[in-house]
């Protein structure tokens, strides 16, 4: 009987091949993407800032790059801006990332080590400005942690955080926003073999065989007075049947 069951099981899976289709549209909340790659095999992660974020086309197969992301791996390229009630101003120049008008103390970045503010006048806080040059980074530490008040002091305190916390990392917005072309969204697809669905239905048979002599078992141990008159009333309903059928079959 588990051969028969077996082999049509065989005879009816292995009649389909099993396709489950991806639809581009949702295809990243789908299936929780937070990377993509590009044609060039580039990986991209898909980043958010308060105000904007990475987009992700799967129906045009783009991803615009929106967020910028700066890793500060040494205090090259720090300066020393200026102090105010016990705190300083160290700040680095993105040069490649231009802008067309100068807007000051703005929050839509993120770091790893500070938190994002404008305004206070708080060690711990940062913000960016975008300028006509540039774009400006701008750290706000304690005064009395830089060894001097000038650009040495401030490369110093950049690669004092570096060697206690490790790199430093910023995200902040790209002017032009940088758009690559996908690897095109294929169907998941998957085909199942004869052999494989053998094993499976095999497999399958196997553990509800088990299944029912574990309850079996189980039930016999916790229940001896009730099977034993189970088993007595099975055995005269058999007795009883073979002697109608054997005084019928003399009939």
């Amino acid at each position: 009987m588990k051969k028969i069951i077996v082999l049509i099981c065989v005879a009816v899976i292995s009649a389909f091949t099993v396709c489950m289709p991806v639809y581009a549209s949702d295809f990243t909340d789908r299936y929780n993407i937070t990377t993509v790659y590009d044609t060039n095999n580039n990986i991209h992660n898909i980043n958010t800032l308060p105000d904007s974020a990475d987009i992700v086309n799967w129906d045009n197969n783009t991803f615009t790059n929106v967020v910028k992301v700066l890793t500060v791996a040494n205090g090259t390229g720090w300066f020393y801006g200026s102090s105010t009630s016990g705190v300083s101003n160290i700040y680095c120049v993105d040069y490649a990332n231009v802008w067309g008008v100068n807007v000051y103390n703005l929050t839509n970045l993120s770091c790893n080590i500070a938190i994002v503010d404008g305004s206070a006048i708080v060690a711990g806080v940062c913000y960016v400005n975008k300028i006509i040059s540039g774009t400006t980074l701008v750290l706000r530490v304690l005064a009395s942690e830089l060894a001097s008040f000038d650009d040495a002091g401030a490369v110093a305190w950049i690669n004092n955080q570096i060697s206690l916390h490790g790199n430093i990392q910023f995200m902040y917005e790209y002017s032009i926003p940088v758009v690559y072309t996908l690897l095109p969204v294929q169907p998941h697809l998957t085909t199942y073999s004869t052999s494989s669905i053998l094993t499976a239905c095999t497999d399958l048979l196997g553990g509800i065989f088990n299944s029912f002599k574990t309850f079996v078992t189980d039930f016999i141990l916790s229940y001896p007075l009730i099977t034993s008159f189970t088993l007595v009333l099975l055995g005269l309903i058999i007795t009883f049947s073979l002697i109608f059928l054997f005084i019928g079959g003399r009939k």
